[in-house]
């Protein structure tokens, strides 16, 4: 404060108070917290509802961070063995994580305890909860679109598209999924995908 009431002639300039990085300070209230992985540059960084800042290791670790406080303490989770590049959250505040080993990790809102069950060998490229019913949405390096219960890992249905899907998301309800590829977008009512899956 003492900086914005007497600035330094050299440093008010024409009515405005130019900074540098030895100025920034932290905001009233706030700690300094270490957010990255103990492993090095994140490999995905997310907000969670719950006011905690999600970071991936390359190593498969979690950190979880909080930003709401002081008192809250960070903590680190372990469950994933490789590198962690995408995730998803519910609108209940459920989270899930990607690994590059084909395991989807899922956490029920609040809690720190992981349900963790593999999808296929092939890294995870995309996930999304539905809506409605809990479910999640997983597409995989080689275009494997599977839709599964996460709180039990059992897999509701699978399906081989002819080539890699990117991203996938629900649209406004749970009936309909929507799968990129990087080129465009395919809509699909749920029933009639889950109608090709194998037997």
């Amino acid at each position: 404060m003492s900086l914005v009431k007497t600035p330094p002639a050299a440093r008010a300039v024409k009515g405005f108070l130019t900074l540098n990085n030895k100025d920034e300070t932290l905001p009233i209230g706030a700690t300094p917290m270490g957010i990255l992985p103990a492993s090095g540059k994140p490999t995905f960084l997310a907000y969670h509802p719950s006011e905690r800042l999600i970071a991936g290791g390359v190593d498969g670790s979690i950190a979880s961070i909080p930003t709401g406080g002081a008192a809250a303490k960070g903590l680190t989770i372990r469950e994933h063995k490789a590198a962690v590049r995408t995730w998803a959250v519910s609108p209940w505040g459920d989270f899930a994580t990607g690994g590059d080993d084909g395991f989807v990790g899922y956490w029920p809102n609040k809690t720190a305890t992981i349900t963790k069950f593999k999808t296929g060998g092939l890294a995870i490229k995309g996930l999304a909860f539905n809506p409605c019913g809990g479910e999640i949405a997983v597409v995989d390096a080689s275009g494997w679109v599977s839709v599964w219960l996460p709180a039990t890992g059992v897999k509701v249905f699978e399906v081989k598209q002819k080539r890699p899907i990117s991203a996938v998301a629900y649209g406004p309800h749970d009936d309909v999924l929507m799968l990129a590829d990087g080129k465009g977008v395919e809509l699909w009512w749920l029933p009639e995908l889950a109608a090709q899956a194998a037997p």
